[in-house]
């Protein structure tokens, strides 16, 4: 079905229905509303007609532009495989005056269209409500109706917006956006938001040679094993075809150093982030909107010239990731039971490196006036080289609805250099401490 453009004209409505009969309900989205039995004649079928009515006058202008040029549409008397219809003959201006009690008399014009049913005396319904506007104000429902099912009810005074494929009452931020939108474009006012980091932008200092000294200890005691006496076969496990452990060879042990050495460059790089991770203190983010509501902002944050590790817990440490061992990962039995840590699909922030250093987007549902959003402070973490005593961060900003697009920067100075020798000493010394 060809939602590009407006659903007129009698070719429109045929390439619709013929989707509506094809899939039923299945076809409801929040600019197509499916209706298989509907009794016009009936205040319950009038005020489903007025509930998605309301909800079609309330959407955000953007949204609606993308399909059917803004319209939505309602579908009567037709579903899946069937095409009953209603009654032949109810006019616009007869469904306009069962509708005024539910819609009131400054409501947006509709229309109403129709193709013939299976019967010759009766006819499929199309409602086709107009684009909504800026400028235009929240329409709330102006009668109260008491359907036999919950979800059928309407409230005077209640606000309705489209859902993906129903009408439901609207939350405060979508009330906040209706106003919104009717301040128009020209009454619109400016964004004005403050963003701040929230933690320390680090400086480590001798994160290399840390990591050296740790696989430099590591290589030297392998090498020692070598020249020692033969090891027990648990000490070098092999695989055998019945899973136990056999004497590897003296050739085979070195095989396993020489590509242990070659991986070195990123085995350490892969054991400095994640003990880094462990034993810094991760960056969040707070952004205000100073006076007014934002709907679904997309705001990237970038610090020049910074590089991030992600932010773990203490007790996160793990030995094999810091040093990976030269004959390989060992994995017990919780390894192989314990699923991985799903990503969240809706998670609001995404770190990423680019070009100019650390890329943060934020994609929160709303910002509320003068609320502050901030981020999780177990992300990720921050660094920039040992010589710098501050980092510039700039901003983009834009928000649903509005082509403008804002911008600023500000400067972060940077945290005391920190010797990665001295915070690990800290931190062994502390574990030790906590475990006796």
């Amino acid at each position: 079905m060809d939602t590009g453009g407006p659903p007129l004209g009698e070719r429109a409505r045929r390439a619709l229905l013929d989707h509506v009969l094809e899939v039923g309900d299945a076809a409801e989205r929040s600019y197509l509303e499916v209706k298989t039995e509907v009794d016009l004649s009936k205040p319950a079928g009038v005020a489903k007609v007025a509930k998605f009515l309301l909800g079609a006058a309330n959407r955000d202008p953007a949204d609606a532009s993308r399909y059917f040029g803004g319209y939505a549409v309602m579908v009567l008397g037709a579903g899946k495989g069937v095409r009953h219809g209603l009654p032949a003959g109810v006019e616009p201006h007869e469904l306009e005056d069962r509708l005024r009690p539910y819609l009131g008399t400054n409501f947006p014009t509709f229309d109403l269209e129709r193709l013939p049913a299976d019967e010759p005396t009766r006819e499929v319904l199309f409602v086709l409500a107009a684009p909504p506007s800026r400028g235009q104000p929240p329409y709330p429902c102006r009668k109260n109706f008491q359907g036999e099912k919950g979800q059928e009810n309407l409230a005077d005074g209640a606000i309705y917006v489209r859902g993906h494929s129903n009408t439901r009452p609207a939350h405060s931020g979508e009330i906040d956006a209706l106003v919104e939108r009717a301040r128009g474009e020209h009454d619109r006012r400016e964004i004005d938001i403050a963003v701040d980091a929230l933690g320390p932008v680090q400086r480590i200092l001798n994160a290399d040679e840390l990591m050296s000294a740790f696989f430099d200890q590591t290589e030297q005691k392998f090498r020692d094993a070598l020249a020692g006496p033969e090891p027990d076969p648990i000490a070098f496990p092999a695989a055998t075809l019945s899973g136990a452990p056999r004497r590897l060879s003296v050739e085979e042990r070195e095989e396993h150093l020489a590509r242990w050495v070659d991986a070195r460059p990123a085995l350490l790089a892969q054991g400095r982030d994640h003990l880094l991770g462990v034993l810094l203190q991760g960056m969040r983010l707070s952004v205000t909107s100073n006076g007014r509501y934002i709907d679904h902002p997309r705001l990237t944050v970038v610090f020049h010239d910074c590089t991030f590790v992600e932010h773990l817990e203490h007790g996160d440490l793990d030995p094999q990731t810091l040093i990976e061992p030269v004959m390989g990962r060992h994995h017990d039995f919780y390894d192989a039971v314990s699923p991985p840590m799903p990503m969240l699909a809706n998670y609001p922030v995404r770190w990423e490196t680019d070009g100019r250093g650390v890329r943060v987007t934020l994609t929160p549902d709303s910002l509320y006036p003068d609320d502050p959003w901030i981020t999780e402070g177990d992300d990720y973490c921050i660094l920039v080289d040992s010589d710098r005593s501050t980092v510039r961060v700039s901003w983009m900003m834009s928000e649903r609805g509005n082509d403008e697009v804002y911008r600023g920067e500000f400067d972060v100075p940077t945290a005391d250099p920190e010797d990665l020798f001295a915070l690990f000493r800290a931190f062994r010394d502390q574990d030790l401490r906590d475990t006796t």
